[in-house]
């Protein structure tokens, strides 16, 4: 039997003055993993206030040196928190109002977010806290929700009012955009799969896409009726697992 001590770390944007605290007391719990075995789980919930009151911490990502990076979006900043310290940073956008929304870290520690509020994909060196900026080419195109990097460096978003699912080239700046078919599907969560494809909740509709890495041809995978997809995940194993808003 395994034992495996898992952290889980929440954001608050309830109060100005930095600080942490557990607010619940570790609790050990039995898990199936990925190869049929049993592994006892410690759970151990940490809490740690924003330096700026009413940020609106939206969505995480872990970096290459184990800090934790997320956007604030009514804040219009992207944060860093070393968890180990309990010490925050936080880069103010040079875009006003960008809505920062979801995040991601590339191999080489640069930080990539979507500016849901004005239409584009921004990218934060870390070393010189200097943004770089990537427009998105259709005007339809103004919201990228959420985003996740490809097994070859290919960076995948969601384009939720419009429809879209897109990829951009980080080295190229080059970016291709693909319509859902389904009117209406609101593409929301995104996550790549264990065959290297973008799989993406369709908050709309009762459906996850998934799009063909190098063809971006999207096929249409039927959930219940009355499910609506929001976020999505991928196991070790493979298996997706959703969270469904509507039940």
């Amino acid at each position: 039997m395994l034992r495996t001590k898992l952290p889980l770390v929440l954001l608050a944007a309830a109060a100005a003055a930095c600080g942490s605290h557990e607010i619940a007391p570790p609790v050990t719990t039995t898990a199936a993993t990925a190869d049929g075995a049993t592994a006892n789980v410690e759970l151990a919930i940490r809490e740690y206030k924003l330096p700026t009151a009413g940020a609106f911490p939206h969505d995480v990502a872990v970096g290459t040196t184990g800090s934790l990076w997320f956007t604030e979006e009514r804040a219009n900043k992207i944060g860093r928190l070393d968890p180990t310290r309990g010490v925050f940073r936080e880069y103010a956008l040079v875009t006003p109002a960008a809505g920062p929304h979801g995040i991601a870290v590339d191999r080489g520690g640069n930080v990539w977010f979507t500016a849901n509020a004005k239409g584009f994909i921004g990218k934060l060196d870390p070393e010189s806290g200097r943004f770089s900026k990537f427009a998105l080419p259709d005007p339809r195109a103004s919201d990228p929700h959420s985003l996740a990097f490809g097994n070859d460096g290919t960076l995948w978003f969601t384009v939720e009012k419009a429809g879209f699912v897109g990829k951009l080239n980080p080295e190229t700046g080059q970016f291709a955009l693909r319509p859902l078919a389904r009117p209406g599907a609101l593409p929301y969560g995104l996550a790549i799969g264990k065959d290297g494809a973008p799989y993406v909740a369709e908050f709309g509709t009762n459906s996850i896409a998934r799009v063909d890495p190098e063809t971006m041809q999207v096929k249409e995978l039927p959930l219940p009726n009355g499910a609506r997809p929001r976020r999505i995940a991928v196991a070790p194993d493979g298996m997706l697992y959703y969270t469904d808003f509507a039940r």
